[in-house]
């Protein structure tokens, strides 16, 4: 194509032969950059290449007056990077001579697919600037090009070249209808999940409700007395000073330990909270009179007998 793109302008229109390059003809990094140069200064008059080759990184803007789109790529961002090439800082023609301006040829063929690809260019531009200015409001967009699986959706290809637009609307109705059904499945998905986390916080709850009971019920006896003055009764033996409490409750322990004592064993007593020794976590913990099971310390008994008898 282009070949016959070059053949038309110089037979039909005048150009030199010279005076049209291809950019895929200067394949090294001297030879683009002598082609830049000319392009720039008035050498070349026309540049043809592809939207990968010309559409970015390339600096021949100073004396672009017109750009000409044979084709329409898949990104906005690929139309706005060629659109870039001219329109853009350092143009001396536009400034001088077309107030600033460059011209942008959009070429399409009528009843082709070409139409289809605009609309589709078009839904992405849309969603892409609701995003960027914090407008969207839909959860996704259609491409139209794209089947369930992620490729070429050839039945609305076939739809869109037939004519008939009974069969281009059956193809998106069944399309319409596939991503209802996949989002009904989440939909029962999560309602599942919704449900097991309902039951699961329901059983908490409950598990939360008995144990205030039980906090309640153990606290509700102990409200009014100094349990700082209260006795502590330790192997048969009352103790009312905390450090003496302490030392005899590390010499109850060491005393298990000797014996080889292999199951939970009540070490003391304060009111009717009694104190556990379990030998093999090598743990203390507190049952109070409703079963309730208080830990402190993560069950470590306090090396210093003055805080281990508080």
């Amino acid at each position: 194509m282009y070949a016959e793109i070059k053949r038309v302008l110089v037979e039909q229109h005048g150009l030199r032969p010279d005076d049209i390059q291809f950019i895929y003809d200067h394949d090294s990094k001297t030879k683009k950059e002598k082609l830049f140069h000319d392009v720039n200064n008035g050498n070349v008059r026309v540049l043809i290449g592809s939207t990968k080759k010309l559409g970015t990184g390339v600096n021949v803007q100073e004396r672009v007056i017109a750009m000409h789109h044979l084709d329409i790529p898949w990104r906005p961002s690929d139309f706005e990077q060629r659109i870039g090439r001219g329109g853009r800082q350092g143009n001396q023609m536009a400034k001088e001579f077309r107030e600033n301006t460059v011209r942008n040829y959009v070429y399409a063929v009528n009843r082709t697919l070409d139409a289809y690809q605009f609309n589709i260019l078009s839904n992405k531009q849309k969603f892409i600037s609701q995003i960027k200015n914090s407008s969207i409001d839909q959860r996704k967009i259609d491409e139209g090009a794209l089947d369930q699986e992620g490729g070429m959706n050839f039945g609305e290809y076939v739809a869109l070249l037939s004519g008939n637009t009974d069969l281009l609307e059956k193809v998106k109705l069944e399309k319409k209808l596939y991503d209802l059904e996949r989002s009904y499945q989440v939909f029962l998905k999560r309602k599942s999940e919704a449900s097991f986390y309902i039951d699961m916080n329901n059983r908490d709850l409950k598990q939360q409700d008995s144990a205030l009971v039980k906090l309640e019920s153990d606290w509700r006896p102990v409200q009014s007395i100094d349990l700082e003055k209260a006795p502590v009764i330790i192997a048969g033996m009352f103790f009312d000073n905390k450090k003496e409490a302490g030392e005899q409750l590390h010499v109850t322990i060491e005393q298990l330990k000797q014996k080889d004592v292999v199951t939970e064993t009540e070490i003391a007593r304060l009111l009717d909270f009694k104190l556990f020794y379990n030998p093999i976590q090598s743990k203390v913990h507190v049952s109070g009179p409703s079963g309730m099971i208080y830990n402190y310390a993560d069950g470590k008994l306090n090396e210093n007998p003055a805080l281990a008898g508080r």
